[in-house]
């Protein structure tokens, strides 16, 4: 006897009906337990015609055992009851109910790489997953193995409905939400002055993402107000070869971050000193 969990749920049997001598049977009990190896309950109220039957009375999480017996119903005498013994045992799981445990999910930015994995339990895997209704991020997609990825590209409140399906076909669904704001750039950090020759001012510094550029930024030290003196930089250094007075100098750079032709600014990084002879 062979079974195949399915339905909500239910579990479906099917067997080979004996033949030869004794005379064939006619008619099919089936019996279940939930210990390995019985004692077994009867399923079937009075016998069944077809070697098959459907156990929709399984609950979730539990581990079921099956036996069929063959009954001749025709050249049975009055008053007994013709049933062989028990077939082989055949087992079913039924695993618990399928459900989509990831309940919300973290803000993107524009610019930004996004990776966030679907977490569902239950159910049998593997599991396939989809989008159903609504729409994701604009530059995110939803894998079949459950992870939303990509670089979006546009702000707004995106809301969606993901599927996921076993492999038994059960389904689960769950509303989500991603928010996607601009990303204001975080300050350069660590800037230093490296070896200065006549008047020319070797800066670098390190940078955090999301930023598509830098802004370097000049000033006597005596003075207030910045210059900007080089925009558009897209290394982590820059050497500025600008004819200068000699004096001494400070220096400080801000990341870019452009979107779509909004230039957002970082605050700015820490700020050096250069002495020109």
């Amino acid at each position: 006897m062979t079974t195949l969990v399915s339905g909500s749920p239910s579990v479906s049997l099917t067997c080979t009906p004996p033949s030869g001598s004794p005379a064939p049977a006619n008619a099919f009990n089936f019996y279940r337990s939930t210990v390995n190896g019985g004692p077994y309950t009867k399923l079937t109220a009075s016998p069944v015609s077809t070697c098959a039957y459907t156990d929709s009375t399984v609950v979730n999480s539990t581990t079921y055992y099956y036996v069929a017996t063959s009954v001749n119903l025709t050249t049975c005498p009055t008053g007994q009851v013709c049933e062989s013994g028990n077939s082989n045992q055949a087992t079913a799981v039924i695993p618990s109910p399928l459900q989509i445990t990831t309940t919300s999910l973290p803000a993107g930015g524009v610019s930004v790489a996004y990776n966030q994995t679907l977490v569902a339990t239950g159910g049998t895997t593997p599991y396939t997953w989809a989008v159903t209704a609504g729409t994701l991020p604009t530059g995110l997609t939803l894998s079949t193995a459950g992870v939303i990825s990509g670089t979006p590209t546009a702000t707004g409140t995106f809301n969606f409905t993901v599927q996921v399906t076993d492999a038994a076909s059960f389904t689960a669904t769950a509303g989500l939400t991603i928010t996607v704001a601009v990303v204001i750039p975080s300050p350069p950090t660590g800037l230093t002055v490296g070896t200065i020759v006549a008047s020319s001012v070797p800066l670098s510094w390190r940078e955090t993402p999301p930023y598509t550029a830098f802004r370097i930024y000049r000033k006597p030290i005596a003075k207030t107000n910045w210059t900007t003196i080089a925009t558009g930089i897209k290394t982590k250094s820059y050497t500025d070869s600008q004819k200068k007075y000699k004096g001494s100098y400070n220096y400080e750079v801000r990341a870019v971050n452009n979107v779509k032709g909004t230039v957002y600014l970082s605050s700015p990084s820490n700020v050096v000193t250069a002495a020109i002879q």
